[in-house]
């Protein structure tokens, strides 16, 4: 009788172990950024599906975390997918404002427990093992603030000033006029080649110029994949990492850009450093 009591205790008690394993394996926990502490230890935010945001530290660092199943953000409708992303941006957004730096993660990184560790502790123990390379990043993002920068060409009045000026293509222009139809085709053909090749040159020396200018304001530019879109050729795309103090000399500086004929400038900000933490 005895041994059969001890053993349903034995059982019981590694039902317990089994379920607190399962337990720590089903538990989550979702990053919006990391954070160091500084003097204030207490972040309260609502965050995706309006949980409760909270830090979760390990010494000086800590991570902006809410509690959640270990599986993904996932769902078939467009819109929830924007409401879950837009409410990781605002709680990323309001530690910008408490903490001034923040290493920002991107939507739906969730740690879960393993091997019947809970996620905190997993996070924790991140903290601690990449704590040297997350105060390095820490450093180099701190009183910096990224914007996005996209500088535009008017591709008409570039092929405009082209047509004017190159005097292969207004020859062709003259052979087109006395030209049968289908050795005008090829001219016709032939111009367009010039031009694409004179709207590179051209986007390729005003990229330089630009690029060199607004390097002379950041601490960092990436340059990101140039994209043309409708009448407009973008010159310049790119992620720019700027001293809070330097942010008026950067605008200025587009600001020129923009009222030169031909040219547009799109200049957003700012943003937690995403392209230079990565």
């Amino acid at each position: 009788m005895q041994q059969e009591e001890q053993q349903n205790k034995e059982d019981k008690e590694e039902l317990v172990k089994e379920e607190v394993v399962q337990d720590a394996q089903e538990e989550g926990r979702y990053i919006y950024c990391v954070v160091e502490k500084g003097n204030t230890s207490e972040f309260q935010e609502k965050g995706i599906e309006n949980n409760s945001v909270y830090l979760l530290c390990d010494g000086d660092l800590c991570a902006v975390v809410h509690t959640c199943p270990a599986k993904p953000y996932v769902s078939p409708h467009k819109e929830q997918v924007i409401d879950w992303v837009k409410a990781h941006q605002k709680v990323i957004d309001q530690a910008y404002a408490v903490f001034g730096t923040v290493i920002p993660f991107s939507f739906d990184v969730i740690i879960k427990g393993s091997k019947g560790k809970h996620s905190e502790q997993l996070v924790k123990e991140w903290l601690r093992s990449k704590e040297e390379e997350l105060k390095k990043k820490i450093e180099r993002i701190k009183g910096k603030q990224e914007f996005g920068v996209k500088i535009f060409l008017h591709e008409q009045e570039v092929m405009k000033a082209i047509m004017q000026s190159n005097k292969e293509i207004q020859n062709l222009e003259d052979k087109i006029k006395i030209a049968k139809k289908g050795v005008a085709y090829f001219h016709k053909q032939k111009i367009q080649a010039i031009i694409k090749k004179e709207i590179e040159k051209y986007a390729e020396l005003y990229f330089k110029e630009f690029y060199k200018k607004i390097k002379q304001a950041a601490e960092e530019v990436r340059v990101e994949k140039a994209k043309k879109q409708d009448t407009f050729i973008m010159v310049l795309n790119a992620s720019v990492l700027v001293k809070k103090e330097h942010v008026s000399a950067l605008g200025d500086m587009l600001d020129y850009i923009h009222k030169k004929q031909g040219f547009s400038v799109e200049f957003t900000g700012p943003w937690p450093p995403y392209s230079f933490t990565s």
